[in-house]
């Protein structure tokens, strides 16, 4: 089995689903682990794992558009839906290049 065929098994379990585990604890603490996103650019934001609670603060923010490259969570597109916010979904495995 090659590399990144182990990869797509192993990260899921000892990363992705921990953290994953860790922000949805920490929200409902309501104390949030890291900030929802930063600001890279004028028009441009980078954050991880928005929940469906999320949304309307990046709503609030003026955030319409979302780039999901998680290969394990498909981000919370109903909630996307009831605030107008588009998401393209680029599944891409943690610690690999997208292809």
């Amino acid at each position: 089995m090659a590399l990144n065929d182990k990869r797509r098994y192993i990260i899921p379990l000892l990363y992705d689903i921990p953290a994953f585990l860790l922000v949805i604890v920490f929200e409902l603490l309501n104390n949030p682990l890291n900030s929802l996103c930063s600001q890279i650019a004028n028009c441009c934001y980078s954050g991880c794992l928005p929940i469906p609670a999320n949304v309307e603060s990046l709503n609030n923010m003026g955030i319409k558009y979302v780039i999901n490259m998680c290969a394990e969570y498909n981000g919370p597109r109903i909630t996307y839906k009831k605030y107008n916010i588009k998401q393209l979904q680029l599944p891409t495995v943690d610690s690999t290049a997208p292809s």
